[in-house]
């Protein structure tokens, strides 16, 4: 269970004035609507050790602070195609100081973002830090394709299975002859799926 966020001294400053007063800490919890276990365990706190506040934390301060996120989502979104480990060099500059590749990746996790790839074997996804995905093809079109194509689609709406079945299709196959642009990976979120700076395009000539 993830850990909850610390109630703040105002309402802690609150809580101590309540209890002064002798209000119970099922008064203050309706009155302040918040848990009752949370005023319970503050109010203790209060009696055991003369303070409301919380206990000093331990262990490792974090080496990433909000900031740092905030400056890590600038440099993600001018390098979107940019690998993991050339993100870290990047963020380190901005930073000035030396960032590890794995904190990179979680960071990018946390915000969401993920490596989007068209991949060939499979099993490289297993040797990945990161969630690796195959990206979304789209055709590479005008906007008057793109108009053509909704007039189109509109026009054939209503066609009903016996309609569709007269149709004769044809089919596209693409041979590539070197694998270089097989290769290619775009930095995104979930949502960013059909933006057209994150797709994979393909090469559809006019009708």
């Amino acid at each position: 269970m993830a850990r909850e966020k610390p109630v703040h001294d105002e309402i802690r400053k609150i809580i101590e004035n309540y209890s002064k007063e002798g209000r119970s800490c099922y008064y203050v919890a309706k009155t302040l609507k918040i848990p009752y276990s949370t005023v319970k365990t503050i109010s203790s706190n209060y009696v055991l050790r003369g303070s409301m506040k919380c206990k000093r934390k331990t262990g490792r301060p974090l080496t990433v602070n909000a900031r740092d996120l905030r400056t890590r989502q600038g440099i993600i979104k001018k390098n979107r195609r940019a690998s993991a480990s050339e993100l870290s060099v990047l963020w380190g500059k901005a930073l000035g100081r030396r960032v590890s590749v794995s904190t990179c990746s979680r960071k990018m996790k946390k915000l969401g973002y993920s490596f989007y790839k068209v991949y060939l074997i499979m099993a490289y996804a297993i040797f990945t830090p990161l969630s690796i995905l195959k990206a979304k093809e789209k055709p590479l079109l005008t906007n008057k394709q793109k108009k053509a194509r909704l007039i189109w689609a509109k026009k054939h709406l209503n066609w009903t299975n016996q309609q569709w079945d007269s149709i004769i299709w044809s089919d596209e196959s693409r041979f590539e002859v070197c694998v270089g642009d097989s290769r290619k990976r775009v930095l995104r979120k979930p949502e960013e799926t059909y933006h057209p700076d994150y797709l994979v395009r393909k090469v559809k000539f006019p009708a």
